[in-house]
Parts: C-alpha cells; sequence; structure tokens
C-alpha cells in the first residue's frame, strides 16, 4: 500500500531514466572530449578527391578526378606551394616517408606516377593493372602496392612494385572488384577489398601470396590498417545485410571482431595509430542532406563523433598527419580540402586569435557548425590570469543556448579575462538567445560591446567598456 498522495514508481522506469539520462551525460562528455572540428577549408584543384599526407614532411598531396593535377599544401601554413600537372583521374594517393616519394593511381590510363617530394615533379610512370585505384606504400620495404579494378575488362589484381627500382616484381591475382588497399608495415601483410565478394584478402608481402579470405559486411570498399593495434578497418557501402557499416578485423587471426554502425555508405577510412581514432567518410546524405565523418574510438569501437560537413563531401578522400593530428577530407563539391582538427575545441588555452584548436574563435566556430553537440559550453582555462584575447577582423556571434566561462577575480569581482575589440567596427560580441556570459571584460570602441540579438540572455561579471 502507498501513502496517500504518493504514486509509486515502477523499477524498471526508474532504472530506465536513470540509464537514459546517464547515457546523455556520457555522450555530451564524450563529445566534448573527442569532437573534431573544421579549422580551416584550403582551395585546391577543381574536384578533389584522392588526398595523401607525408609526416615526415608536413605536405598534402590532393588529387582531382578531371583537372589533371595535383595541390601540393603545406601543412603548416594551410596553402598550396604548388600544383602538378599529373595523369587525368586519380584513385588513392600513397606515401612514402621515408624515401619522400608519393604514388598517384591513374584509373582510366593504367599506370602510377612516382613523384619526387622535393622537386614536386614526376620522376616516371609505372605501368599497372585494368583500371588502378588503391595505392599503399610499405615504408620499411619500400615495395608499392596497386589494387587495378579490372572493372569487367580482366582479373582484378595487385601489381607489386620495387621503390628503389621503379620496376614491376609481381602481379597477384585476385578475382572480382579490388577496391581499396592497404598494408600493416610490422606484419608484412597487405589487404584488399573486394566489393564484388563480400571479402577482404589478406597479402603476405614477403611471398606475394594470398594467404586468407576474410568474409566481411555488404561492399565494402575503403580500409585502413593500424600498424600499431594491428586492427584493419572496412567501410561496407552496401544498404542491405551488413552495410552502413564499418568491420572491424583482428589482424592476428583474421577475423571480424565487430561491426560499426555508421551513415549511409561509408566509403573511405584513415587512421590515427597515435590516438587510435579511426575516421569515416559516407558519399550519401543523411536525412538532413549532409554528408559527414565519424570517429570512432579504436579502443571500444564505439562512434564517438559525426562532423557534419554539408553535401560537398561526396566521400571522397581522407588521411590523417599523425604526427600533428588534424584531418585532410576533399571536398569535391566546393574544390576544396578540408583542415580538422582533433582535440576539444571547448576548452580555450590560448589567448590568441587564430581559429587553431585551443582558441575562442574555433570553439565559436565549432558549436555554429555543430548546432546539434550536446556540451554547449566553452571554458576559458588560460595558464596567464588577468589575460587579454585580441579579436581580428570580426566579432564573435555566439550561437544560441552557448554559455562562454571566463574568469572572475574573487577580491575585485570584476572579470580577469578582456576580449578586445577595439579595432572591430561592429559589435564585439553577438548574443543570438538564451547565452550566459561569465567573467570577461568586452572592450570595443562602437556603441555595442554587446548585442543582445534576442532574449534570454545572463551576464555575471560582465563589464562592457570602451577602455
Amino acid at each position: 500500500m502507498s501513502r496517500p498522495g504518493y504514486t509509486p514508481v515502477k523499477v524498471t522506469t526508474l532504472v530506465f531514466w536513470i540509464a537514459f539520462f546517464l547515457v546523455l551525460l556520457f555522450q555530451g562528455y564524450t563529445s566534448a572530449l573527442a569532437a573534431e572540428w573544421v579549422t580551416t577549408t584550403i582551395p585546391v584543384v577543381s574536384e578533389p578527391y584522392s588526398v595523401g599526407v607525408n609526416p615526415a614532411t608536413n605536405r598534402i598531396y590532393v588529387g582531382s578526378i578531371t583537372n589533371k593535377a595535383i595541390s601540393v599544401v603545406d601543412g603548416a601554413t594551410n596553402t598550396v606551394v604548388t600544383t602538378m600537372t599529373v595523369g587525368t583521374y586519380f584513385g588513392r594517393i600513397g606515401v612514402n616517408s621515408n624515401t619522400n616519394r608519393i604514388y598517384a593511381a591513374d584509373h582510366f590510363h593504367d599506370f602510377l606516377s612516382v613523384i619526387d617530394g622535393l622537386s614536386s615533379s614526376v620522376l616516371v610512370t609505372v605501368p599497372t593493372g585494368s583500371y588502378p585505384y588503391g595505392v599503399a606504400v610499405n615504408p620499411n620495404t619500400n615495395r608499392i602496392y596497386v589494387g587495378n579494378q579490372a572493372l569487367g575488362n580482366s582479373t582484378s589484381s595487385v601489381t607489386v612494385i620495387d621503390g628503389n627500382s621503379n620496376g614491376v616484381i609481381t602481379t597477384i591475382a585476385t578475382g572480382g572488384v579490388s577496391y581499396d588497399i592497404d598494408v600493416n608495415p610490422n606484419t608484412n601483410l597487405l589487404y584488399v577489398t573486394n566489393s564484388g565478394s563480400n571479402t577482404v584478402f589478406v597479402i603476405d608481402g614477403s611471398t606475394n601470396i594470398v594467404t586468407a579470405t576474410i568474409t566481411v559486411g555488404n561492399n565494402p570498399g575503403g580500409l585502413a590498417v593500424n600498424p600499431v593495434t594491428n586492427r584493419i578497418y572496412v567501410a561496407n557501402y552496401g544498404t542491405s545485410g551488413k552495410g552502413n557499416t564499418v568491420s572491424v578485423i583482428d589482424g592476428s587471426n583474421n577475423t571480424v571482431i565487430t561491426d560499426v554502425t555508421i551513415g549511409n555508405s561509408p566509403t573511405a577510412v584513415a587512421v590515427n595509430p597515435n590516438t587510435n581514432r579511426i575516421y569515416v567518410t559516407n558519399s550519401a546524405s543523411d536525412g538532413n542532406n549532409e554528408q559527414n565523418i565519424f570517429t570512432i574510438d579504436g579502443t571500444n569501437n564505439t562512434v564517438i563523433n559525426k562532423l557534419p560537413l554539408g553535401s560537398a563531401l561526396a566521400g571522397g578522400g581522407i588521411s590523417v598527419n599523425p604526427t600533428t593530428g588534424f584531418i585532410y577530407a576533399t571536398l569535391t563539391g566546393q574544390n576544396k580540402v578540408a583542415v580538422i582538427g582533433d582535440c576539444n575545441p571547448l576548452l580555450i588555452t590560448k589567448s590568441t586569435d587564430d581559429n587553431t584548436c585551443g582558441s575562442l574563435r574555433s570553439g565559436v566556430s565549432f558549436l555554429t557548425a555543430n548546432p546539434n553537440n550536446l556540451d554547449k559550453t566553452i571554458n576559458l582555462n588560460l595558464s596567464a590570469i588577468p589575460a587579454t584575447i585580441t579579436l581580428n577582423g570580426n566579432g564573435l556571434s555566439v550561437p544560441k543556448g552557448v554559455t562562454i566561462n571566463g574568469a572572475c577575480n574573487s577580491s575585485t569581482k570584476k572579470p580577469d579575462i578582456t576580449i578586445d575589440g577595439s579595432g572591430i567596427a561592429g559589435p564585439v560580441i553577438t548574443l543570438n538567445g538564451d547565452n550566459i556570459i561569465n567573467g570577461l571584460k568586452i572592450r570595443g570602441v562602437g556603441s555595442k560591446q554587446i548585442y543582445a540579438l534576442k532574449n534570454g540572455n545572463h551576464l555575471k561579471c560582465v563589464v562592457a567598456s570602451k577602455t
């Protein structure tokens, strides 16, 4: 019997709601920890599709589908340093960071261009099989592997090239439709997706013999290897069966550990072995007409972030510089490559205004681009207090519902962090409604240091001043 006025709650219902809110809390926590953000986009060759990274030189190579060119990007400045005329249609681009050689497969002319990274010039072209697409490099053995799709003209195969002489060592018949290819330099094992039979071939690099065939999801395409964990990640872009998943393979026994559900038509895969993060693009839009980059945590094989990139991604190339942590994704529809940071964009540690990870502008930009992010609080954790952040160019437009926490002096009850917008003609900070601002001094010469575009805002320990 229950007390008057008291309605008992079923234990199962209570457990459900506790679990529900814990999930929300955990999702918000992991989103803040593992969020990726677009720091900038770089104009490159028209219709970019493939991308490769040399971590030793911090150069990024972006190949076009139609423009017979590869843009070379300086990763330190995010600028194109040169554009090379090479081939026609590129599949994947491989890089040997030990020799500073770049390898680009010409899909329609059946050859591989060997590029000198120092001079950004083509040294030689090497004949391959029919319709070459995937490219993988083993820097330990200086072997280059090219997956030939054949597309009905002949049997799919893998061309093995000696990087020292640029000569063809052998051609390995695989059958089906070889889509993508990668190698584990530690084990000297090569992995090739076969979209025709929903399998992955395992090839021994020392004998050039297929040693195993692994069944994965529907229509496997993109593939990447984490040499540190010996895990292989396969994007299954089919829609039926185990499609729209990423198969995780244990390289020690050639078994599928799990299939991670991902967005529509996952296509390309990249791995950062230093962080054990896996990045997957999808070529088909979701319900919001967005194409995305999904982040998988390699420690537990769960999706921890989804970064919307509009409808320009087209599921093309994606690559990671494990040294800098930056991710590069081709935006085919915009003729650009996106530079994506792997960090917590909501924890501000820099007093500079350069839109790089840890700056206030990057945090605001991230929440503007990701309005559904569960964590909407930007925390300024600057090492030296008091501090001043001088804004350049435009003021900050704070998205609806976002909180910015600065620092309030416990003795004076005044802010210890100044946002200096004295060089900005318009409002320094614009509030778009339901914003909370704590511990900031807003300096601006205009009539509006803070402009409330919509209501519901709360200011605490905030000072607006022209000096």
